[in-house]
């Protein structure tokens, strides 16, 4: 289990050492604890910086391509033109996310363990590598990844 808990100023992101642009790949997450009702944790997928700066919270929205899925359930995909099925209930803490990227599909989905809330983006950009990632946005919010 990794995990991260943010610093006083919130804002911390991680990424998956490896990324890809083939095969099937499973990962889960744990929220651990939400800080507060808002918007501010995000997961899914996102092409890696050309600058290094993983930790900026621009950096999701600087036009690479992203694939998320934001504390309130709303879906975020950039380029827009990837499709997704609608939001998912919001996270709680102690949920546990298990989401699936299939680069021959073209698909990101999200299964939502609590509430058995499946979500997909269709139509995603896997020409260049996606990397799982999780960016958390408020002072005391904290997740882990299962392996």
């Amino acid at each position: 289990v990794a995990s991260l808990n943010t610093s006083d100023d919130g804002n911390g992101s991680v990424f998956s050492w490896k990324g890809y642009t083939t095969g099937r790949h499973q990962w889960r997450v744990e929220v651990r604890c939400v800080a507060d009702n808002g918007n501010a944790m995000a997961i899914g997928v996102a092409s890696a910086p050309n600058d290094g700066n993983y930790a900026s919270a621009s950096y999701f929205f600087s036009g690479r391509p992203c694939y998320l899925w934001w504390l309130n359930g709303n879906p975020t995909a950039n380029p827009p033109s990837a499709q997704h099925n609608g939001k998912c209930s919001p996270y709680q803490n102690g949920d546990v996310l298990a989401l699936t990227l299939d680069c021959e599909q073209r698909t990101l989905e999200l299964h939502l363990h609590r509430t058995g809330e499946k979500n997909t983006f269709t139509g995603i950009d896997c020409d260049k590598p996606l990397y799982p990632a999780v960016n958390l946005y408020r002072p005391g919010q904290e997740f882990a990844v299962i392996l």
